[in-house]
């Protein structure tokens, strides 16, 4: 598979349209990819491995091996320095300095992977629990208790949290200290969680149903029936 990147300017010159030409980045199959903040470099995560590559001109620069690990996600720390490879069954935080691994920290399972936008923040779904790790120090943060987490997922900022399991509860986490906030009971099991950009409302979602949270007080705004979800 390949990614087809297009960097276009458009100048107006009677009907005249100039574009810049094409950049192609291709290794293997491809799972996820980032820009990092710094808008220097691309990362990408596939069969192929972790890449890091030039976003002004394209070209790779970097491979980091993984062995058998199977790849779907990838980001950048909010400092550039380091790329996050998400995987099963580890996953790496590499140095971009150095070219190798600061930390190995659990993989996680399928999508159940959530990451703050600034990329320093990492919450994984585990057998009997959802764990946050901080990617820059590679330290353990909150260990959230639900059993049997379906989804999970952070707020922008890292602060709040959420699981949902087969309990048919969804919890809202204080990240910071590992706290719940609110349990959010459902007449179904959930197999969908996602915070607002703000994290100010939730969606959660069964088979058929979904329902929309506020998660300052926990009261529910909305529920929509004759729906599917998609993850």
């Amino acid at each position: 598979l390949l990614v087809l990147i297009t960097l276009e300017t458009t100048s107006l010159s009677g009907s005249q349209r100039i574009e810049r030409p094409q950049t192609i980045l291709g290794q293997g199959t491809l799972k996820s990819l980032a820009i990092s903040p710094s808008r220097r470099h691309i990362a990408s995560v596939g069969s192929g491995g972790t890449f890091l590559w030039s976003l002004t001109t394209g070209q790779p620069l970097q491979t980091f091996p993984h062995g058998k690990d199977f790849l779907y996600q990838v980001a950048f720390s909010g400092d550039s320095k380091r790329i996050i490879s998400i995987g099963t069954p580890k996953t790496t935080v590499w140095n971009i300095d150095t070219l190798l691994p600061e930390f190995i920290l659990p993989g996680g399972n399928g999508s159940r992977v959530s990451l703050s936008e600034s990329g320093n923040s990492l919450i994984l779904r585990r057998p009997q629990n959802a764990q946050v790790w901080n990617t820059t120090t590679g330290l353990l943060g909150s260990q959230l208790a639900h059993p049997d987490i379906r989804a999970i997922d952070m707020d922008q900022s890292g602060r709040i949290g959420v699981t949902v399991g087969a309990d048919k509860n969804a919890v809202i986490w204080d990240l910071t200290t590992g706290s719940p906030v609110h349990t959010l009971e459902h007449p179904e099991p959930l197999f969908f969680a996602s915070l607002s950009p703000d994290a100010s409302k939730l969606v959660t979602g069964a088979q058929a149903q979904i329902w929309i949270w506020d998660t300052s007080t926990g009261q529910q705004l909305e529920h929509l029936e004759n729906t599917r979800y998609c993850e």
